[in-house]
């Protein structure tokens, strides 16, 4: 798994432990997704808006549930010129990913 830029102006990190299968939780993650390792982990690397982001997903079984850690980095001039704003934006959105993400798997 390649690792996000600890260095860049942009990065969230957030984990959450979903009450269901690890195969439901990844079937719902990866139906978009290019970089696959069944069932452990994917990330996907790429450039917009003046923008390089690296976003990482690692699922790990626990107990019976699935543990599931997400990083993404962002760099890039605009991503250093609105540094606080979008490290806010990106904190709440992968904090919102992992939401309806564990709302979906315990249906």
């Amino acid at each position: 798994m390649t690792l996000i830029n600890e260095k860049a102006p942009v990065k969230a990190e957030k984990s959450i432990q979903i009450d269901a299968p690890i195969e439901v939780v990844w079937r719902i993650l990866t139906s978009t997704i290019h970089t696959v390792e069944s069932f452990e982990y994917f990330e996907w690397r790429g450039k917009a808006f003046g923008a390089y982001a690296i976003h990482n997903w690692k699922l790990t079984k626990l107990n019976g549930k699935t543990e599931v850690y997400v990083a993404e980095s962002m760099e890039g001039f605009l991503m250093r010129l609105f540094r606080g704003f979008m490290k806010n934006t990106l904190d709440k959105s992968l904090e919102n990913w992992l939401i309806y993400l564990k709302k979906e798997a315990v249906k």
